[in-house]
C-alpha cells in the first residue's frame, strides 16, 4: 500500500517518522490542534499555529499531492519558498512550518515511477564522518569558477546563543538559525552571478518585511521623556557631532603559514552512488554547490581552500560608526565592525545558503538512504576560529582598507593597522593619525544605568536621507567623484531593561545567566543598519554604552535594540584588566 512518509528534520520531534496510507487520510493537517494529524507541541513548537497547513491529493492526479497554507501566522515554507494559497509538493521537498520553524520532509513510499527526489535537508539526526550509518564518496575534484570578489556592504551581523527560552517570545531575522543581528547591514555588489546564473533558493523567511511602526512608540516615549532635566537631544548633537565618525572598511581572510586569501570551496554539482550512477546534488539547476565540513553534532563550518578558481571569498566590506576618545586619534566601535573575521560570519552569498557536507579529505558524505547529507551556512561561525580541517593551520583577518569619515569631510582618514579588541564583547579600539587634536566625546564607565535612564544614540546608518558631493581634481585629470558627504543621525530612547550576562546566584536560588552578555535593553527602534559603534549618550553627555544590535521578531512587527556598556570599552583604554571596574 502506498503510504505517505514524513521524516522530521527539525523542531521537537527530530528525527521522528510518520507513516500515512494514503488510501486512509485524503488530508494530513499540521498543527497544534488536538485533532491535527501532525500534531506539535505548544511550548516547544511555538511557532505552529492551531492549525497550521495541509497536505491533500491532487484531486486530477491521485499520485500526486499539494501542500496549502492555512492563513498561518507565521507562514509556510516549501524548499525556503514561501507557500502562497496551495502548490505541488514532490517526494523529497521539505516543509518548514514558520520561519525557523519545524522542518519536515515529504515522500511516498513507494515512489511512483518517474517521480524523482528533489533538494532535501540533511536529517537533524544523521550522523557524519565515522558513523555506522554513513559512508562517503570519492572525491570529485574541482572546478573552475572565476575568482569572485566582496561587493561594497553595510555589516548586519548575527549573533547565535539565544536561549531556547527566548524563542518562545521571539523569532529573529532570517531562516538559518536563531540569531542576534547586529546594527549593520550587509548589502553584496557582487551578485552570485559571478560564479553562475543567480539562483532562486530564496530564504524566504529572511526576506519577510520588518517594517516596523514607530508612530505609537514615538508618542509613548515623548511622554516617558518630558519634564526630565539634563541635556535635550539637540544639545547633545551639537556637543558631539564631530566626534562620530562613519567608517568603511573591507577585509579578507588570510592562512597564516603563507598569508594567501582564504576562499569557501565549492564543488560541480553531481556525485557518484554505488552503481556508478551520477546525479545531482541540489535539484534547482545550479552548476556548483557550496562545501561545508562537521566540526561536532550538527554544527559546521565553510570547507576552507587557497584555490581562488574554486571558491567564493572569506571577507566583508561594509560600513559602520565609531566615536573618537582621545584628542590624538583612538576611536571606539564595535568589534563586527573594525574586526569582523574575530565576529560571527554573515556574508554569506545566495549560493553559499544551503550546501553539501564534505570529509576533511573532500569526499561527499552520504547518509543512509545514500543521498548527499545537505546542511546551511552556520549562524555562529568566527573566520578566525576555523577549525581548519581542510586546510590545516591558523587563520587571521587582513584589512584592505579602513576608512574614517568625520562630519562634513569627504576626505577619510586611512589605517590598515589590526584593532585591539575585547575578548568579553563586541568593542574594538582603533587608532588613526591627524596633524590637529581632534574632537572628543566623554565617557563614564562608573555610572550606574537603570531602567528609565534617557538615551541618544549619534550614528550613520545605511537607510538615511543623504547629501552627495562631486569630488574632483583638475590639476591630475581625474574625473569627478560622486561621494556621500558624512552627516550623523540622532536617535533617542530609553532603556527599558539591564541585563546581566554574568552568572548570578543569590539567595540560595538558581544561578541566572543572559546568552546575550551585559546589555542595556533599548526602545530606540528608529535605528537602523550602519549605527552599529555609535556612542549611547545619557542625559548627562556621557557616553554610557555603545549600540550594537537588534533582535526582531518579523512576522509579528516587532524589534528590540541593545547597547553595549562602555566598562566593557574603557577595558581597552588600559593595560590593567581591572581597572575599569574598580
Amino acid at each position: 500500500m502506498e503510504k505517505v512518509v514524513l521524516r522530521h528534520l527539525k523542531g521537537a520531534k527530530a528525527g521522528q517518522t510518520e507513516e500515512f496510507p494514503v488510501g486512509q487520510h485524503k488530508e494530513l493537517v499540521f498543527g497544534r490542534e488536538s485533532n491535527a494529524t501532525i500534531r506539535f507541541d505548544a511550548d516547544r513548537d511555538d511557532v505552529v499555529g492551531r492549525v497550521h497547513a495541509k497536505l491533500t491529493q491532487d484531486p486530477k492526479d491521485g499520485l500526486r499531492f499539494q501542500l496549502s497554507d492555512l492563513d498561518s501566522r507565521n507562514g509556510t515554507f516549501l524548499n525556503r519558498q514561501r507557500v502562497n494559497g496551495t502548490v505541488a509538493i514532490a517526494p523529497g521537498d521539505v516543509i518548514q512550518l514558520g520561519a525557523g520553524g519545524p522542518e519536515i520532509q515529504f515522500d511516498l513510499d513507494p515512489r511512483p515511477a518517474g517521480m524523482v527526489k528533489s533538494t532535501r535537508l540533511a536529517m537533524a539526526g544523521t550522523e557524519v564522518a565515522g558513523s555506522a550509518a554513513t559512508r562517503v564518496e570519492g572525491s570529485l575534484g574541482s572546478t573552475e569558477l572565476p575568482k569572485s570578489t566582496v561587493g561594497k556592504a553595510t555589516v548586519e551581523r548575527m549573533m547565535t546563543g539565544v536561549q531556547n527560552e527566548s524563542r518562545r517570545n521571539m523569532m529573529v531575522v532570517g531562516g538559518i538559525a536563531a540569531a542576534l543581528v547586529a546594527g549593520v547591514a550587509i548589502y553584496q555588489a557582487t551578485s552570485a552571478k559571478k560564479i553562475e546564473t543567480q539562483i532562486s533558493t530564496g530564504l524566504a523567511a529572511a526576506g519577510e518585511s520588518t517594517k516596523v511602526s514607530l508612530a505609537g512608540m514615538s508618542k509613548l516615549g515623548d511622554s516617558l521623556r518630558g519634564g526630565l532635566g539634563g541635556l535635550k537631544a539637540g544639545e547633545i548633537y551639537e556637543k558631539y557631532n564631530r566626534a562620530v565618525v562613519m567608517i568603511q572598511f573591507g577585509w579578507h581572510l588570510s592562512y597564516t603559514r603563507t598569508g594567501e586569501q582564504v576562499y569557501h570551496r565549492f564543488i560541480p554539482n553531481s556525485w557518484r552512488d554505488s552503481a556508478g550512477k551520477t546525479h545531482p546534488i541540489m535539484l534547482d539547476g545550479r552548476q556548483v554547490v557550496a562545501t561545508y565540513v562537521s566540526t561536532g553534532e550538527n554544527k559546521f563550518e565553510p570547507a576552507l581552500t587557497l584555490d581562488n578558481k574554486s571558491g567564493w571569498s572569506i571577507g566583508e566590506e561594509g560600513q559602520g560608526t565609531g566615536f573618537v576618545v582621545t584628542n590624538d586619534g583612538f576611536i571606539l566601535t564595535n568589534r563586527h565592525v573594525g574586526s569582523g573575521w574575530r565576529s560571527m560570519y554573515s556574508n554569506w552569498s545566495q549560493l553559499q545558503i544551503q550546501g553539501v557536507l564534505i570529509t576533511g579529505d573532500g569526499r561527499i558524505v552520504l547518509d543512509g538512504n545514500d543521498s548527499p547529507v545537505l546542511v546551511y551556512a552556520p549562524g555562529d561561525w568566527v573566520p578566525s576560529e576555523s577549525g581548519g580541517q581542510t586546510l590545516q593551520g591558523g587563520f587571521e583577518g587582513k584589512l584592505d582598507y579602513l576608512s574614517v569619515f568625520f562630519r562634513g569631510n569627504t576626505t577619510p582618514f586611512r589605517t590598515t593597522d589590526q584593532p585591539r579588541v575585547s575578548d568579553r564583547h563586541d568593542v574594538a579600539l582603533l587608532k588613526i593619525s591627524a596633524p590637529m587634536n581632534l574632537p572628543k566625546v566623554d565617557i563614564d564607565p562608573a555610572h550606574e544605568i537603570t531602567p528609565g535612564t534617557r538615551v541618544t544614540v549619534l550614528g550613520y546608518p545605511g537607510i538615511s536621507a543623504t547629501t552627495i558631493s562631486r569630488v574632483g581634481s583638475r590639476v591630475f585629470g581625474k574625473a569627478p567623484e560622486i561621494r556621500v558627504v558624512p552627516d550623523p543621525t540622532l536617535t533617542t530612547g530609553i532603556v527599558t531593561k539591564v541585563v546581566a550576562g554574568r552568572e548570578i546566584t543569590t539567595n540560595g536560588q538558581d544561578p541566572t545567566y543572559s546568552a546575550m552578555g551585559d546589555v542595556f535593553q533599548l526602545d530606540i527602534l528608529a535605528t537602523g543598519a550602519g549605527n552599529s559603534g555609535g556612542p549611547l549618550i545619557d542625559d548627562a553627555g556621557k557616553v554610557v554604552g555603545i549600540f550594537f544590535a537588534h533582535l526582531a521578531r518579523p512576522e509579528a512587527l516587532e524589534r528590540v535594540t541593545f547597547a553595549v556598556p562602555i566598562r566593557f570599552a574603557s577595558e581597552l583604554l588600559t593595560i590593567d584588566p581591572n581597572a575599569a571596574l574598580k
